[in-house]
């Protein structure tokens, strides 16, 4: 088609070299992160909803829906893990957005075969060091998704305004894309949105698919019994997350029988 219209095909014309200089801007910008900050200033401004989007057209394809569940995660390539993100109507409608009922309650996931460790000075960690002593906020995160940066903010508030109370915040790492997996790029981006909580890399997809999970972000509270008490899947419930916070940080209280 370009080949039959002079102006499109003519390497020195002023169409191809204005396509040439938009790459060149667009290379830019990706290289210094800019292209980021301008996402980002975009979704924080509402001029483009990717949240009400996504959930618009999930529920468009729920109503075209077999009924039959997706295939589990494998997250063997970026593919698969794109396709992750897929909601399925009854996670969706239930626990996505709701506490967990107490008949749904149940224990928590072990990191399973991390593939490294930041913001622990090297040392690895585990769910059931903290059992029994403190209560576990999980999120479930990949550094580049601008979804998961938009909850950084509060997890860095939470982690400040109540670590000293017994609240311990992990972020676990699972990449979307390839260049997420080198632990440096990690440390680097953690740096650079002013994280200090522990991050557990899960390169390998193994503690997401022991969570069964299939989402980015995704939110966990643990109580200090091990416990899953609250499970919410993408931005937003941040009033709710804080409120359950300090229940069970009181709830910690009373179980240890400190002031």
């Amino acid at each position: 088609l370009t080949s039959r219209m002079n102006i499109l095909a003519d390497g020195h014309g002023y169409f191809k070299r204005g396509i040439g200089l938009l790459f060149v801007v667009l290379g830019i910008l990706i290289v210094t992160g800019f292209e980021k900050k301008i996402e980002t200033a975009i979704l924080e401004n509402g001029y483009f909803d990717v949240t009400q989007i996504e959930y618009s057209l999930l529920e468009k394809l729920e109503t075209q829906s077999s009924g039959e569940s997706p295939e589990p995660v494998q997250g063997t390539n970026e593919q698969e893990n794109l396709d992750a993100q897929r909601m399925d109507e009854a996670e969706l409608k239930g626990k996505s957005s709701q506490h967990m009922q107490q008949d749904d309650v149940r224990r928590y996931v072990e990191f399973v075969n991390p593939s490294g460790f930041v913001n622990t000075q090297g040392a690895p960690i585990a769910m059931s060091d903290y059992i029994g002593k403190q209560v576990i906020l999980v999120e479930i995160m990949t550094y580049s998704c601008i979804n998961c940066q938009r909850t950084f903010p509060y997890m860095n508030s939470w982690y400040e305004t109540y670590k000293d109370d017994g609240l311990v915040v992990i972020g676990l790492h699972t990449p979307e894309f390839a260049f997420e997996k080198k632990i440096e790029n990690v440390e680097q981006a953690m740096k650079d949105f002013g994280i200090a909580f522990p991050i557990v890399l899960d390169n390998n997809f193994e503690t997401w698919n022991a969570y069964d999970n299939r989402f980015w972000p995704r939110r966990y509270l643990v109580d200090i019994q091990g416990n899953i008490v609250f499970d919410h899947i993408g931005e937003g419930k941040y009033e709710e997350t804080e409120a359950k916070i300090v229940e069970l940080l009181a709830q910690r209280k009373e179980f240890l029988g400190v002031e």
